[in-house]
């Protein structure tokens, strides 16, 4: 699915990413989206050039970062959903010089202050679950876990590792508090 989304990326036109959108039998969750409503269109009208190349951009940027692996559920094949960017799931505070760096990639240095004054990340995230399904693509902060329309929210119980830009492993994570010791990224 990664790849799907990073082909019409590359493209570089937002209707190319209908054919990713088209592969879930169940729509990914883009937030404010009216229920039945054309994705490309949403995009083409929240972005700021109105040809949704500013969506493409934030998909891109955001697929390039380290991602979060999280349980989901009990199958032991397809148990795990991947959030981009990892920032999206560990505690802004907590992050290394270079992570920041990392983060202001993706946003200005007033979004980041602003996100460090909220106590969460409040960006683009992506989550894509290793069965290869898309489950959501959405701008803001993690809703309450009890929201019915929350996305990735409704999975997260914890997470289980931080894999870092290059693919390193990071430390596991377990309701918020670290284990182990720190990988190569820090996190």
């Amino acid at each position: 699915m990664r790849e799907a989304i990073l082909s019409a990326v590359r493209a570089g036109h937002i209707e190319e990413v209908r054919h990713a959108w088209d592969l879930n039998e169940l729509k990914p969750d883009l937030g404010a989206v009216p229920a039945g409503g054309d994705p490309i269109a949403h995009w083409k009208r929240i972005s700021g050039d109105g040809e949704g190349r500013e969506i493409l951009a934030a998909l891109g940027e955001v697929l390039d970062t380290g991602y979060v692996v999280l349980p989901l559920g009990r199958d032991l094949e397809n148990n795990k959903i991947y959030v981009w960017p990892y920032f999206a799931e560990v505690p802004l505070d907590k992050l290394t010089p270079g992570q920041e760096v990392e983060l202001l990639r993706l946003v200005s240095p007033s979004a980041l202050k602003d996100m460090r004054a909220a106590g969460t990340y409040a960006h683009w995230r992506i989550a894509i679950g290793a069965d290869g399904t898309w489950h959501s693509f959405r701008r803001g902060p993690k809703c309450a876990p009890a929201a019915a329309d929350c996305g990735v929210a409704q999975f997260k119980t914890s997470v289980t590792s931080c894999i870092c830009r290059r693919g390193r492993l990071g430390r596991v994570w377990d309701t918020g508090k670290l284990q182990g010791k720190a990988g190569p990224c820090g996190v």
